[in-house]
């Protein structure tokens, strides 16, 4: 039985992931980031964004658990087909997917596959030791919409092509290794925000699988691509109301 080892926050996403590959007959560990770091983090953040803008998100955020609260029966219709979401535990837990005691979990694993939810860049000391593929599956369709909520920013400027998911192999760069396959979403008048990332992962596991295989037999092939590359931030509160009274985008 081929091993897979997640390296993952706490989340829907990492849950419906661990579910997809265990329903693959694979062995799934889950090494699981809890960051301490967010402190540090807001001063980055500040620093690059400047604290109007990083006051917005904060706000935003805070908005999001109103999203979450009116639209519990749109994501349980989302996670309906991947059993008991929530029923997965770490296997091992870490703030910080770099550090020693990861990188020693990661290598006494020996996993045949390395897939992320949801953590940190990986450190290129980390990513040299792995012998195995790395895969992500990030919330956006790159290099078009690198960085975070893809799909949000696609529908924001009414570029529903690129709304969806990648499937790629993970470099040192922030959404730039090779790109296995594209996973489209079309949203309905029930979604919003936090429903998004949710049809994102949901449509990118109906593709995992097949690549997964042709990973493991050699004969996955990656996709040429040419299109624009920007890196998306978070939206700020006044952002979100912006856009959701002029472009109707929830």
């Amino acid at each position: 039985m081929k091993k897979i080892l997640v390296l993952g926050r706490s989340s829907a996403s990492t849950q419906m992931l661990i579910q997809c590959l265990k329903n693959n007959a694979y062995q799934v560990n889950w090494l699981e980031e809890r960051r301490n770091d967010k402190k540090s983090l807001l001063k980055k953040r500040v620093k690059k964004q400047g604290a109007f803008n990083v006051l917005g998100q904060l706000v935003f955020l805070v908005y999001q658990r109103y999203l979450n609260i009116m639209s519990h029966g749109r994501k349980e219709e989302i996670l309906s087909d991947f059993g008991l979401i929530g029923s997965s535990t770490a296997d091992f837990v870490t703030p910080n997917v770099n550090d020693n005691s990861a990188f020693q979990y990661i290598s006494c694993f020996n996993a045949d596959l390395i897939v992320l939810s949801g953590t940190r860049i990986l450190s290129p000391k980390l990513l040299a030791s792995v012998d195995c593929p790395v895969l992500n599956i990030h919330a956006g369709i790159n290099p078009k919409y690198r960085g975070v909520h893809g799909g949000y920013w696609a529908l924001v400027n009414d570029d529903i092509e690129y709304c969806g998911s990648t499937i790629h192999r993970v470099d040192e760069g922030v959404d730039t290794g090779e790109v296995f396959a594209y996973a489209k979403i079309k949203v309905t008048s029930l979604d919003n925000f936090v429903t998004y990332p949710l049809l994102q992962q949901k449509a990118a596991l109906e593709l995992l699988p097949s690549i997964i295989k042709s990973l493991f037999t050699g004969n996955c092939k990656t996709l040429k691509i040419e299109m624009d590359s920007k890196i998306w931030t978070h939206p700020t509160i006044f952002q979100y109301l912006f856009y959701r009274l002029t472009r109707g985008v929830k």
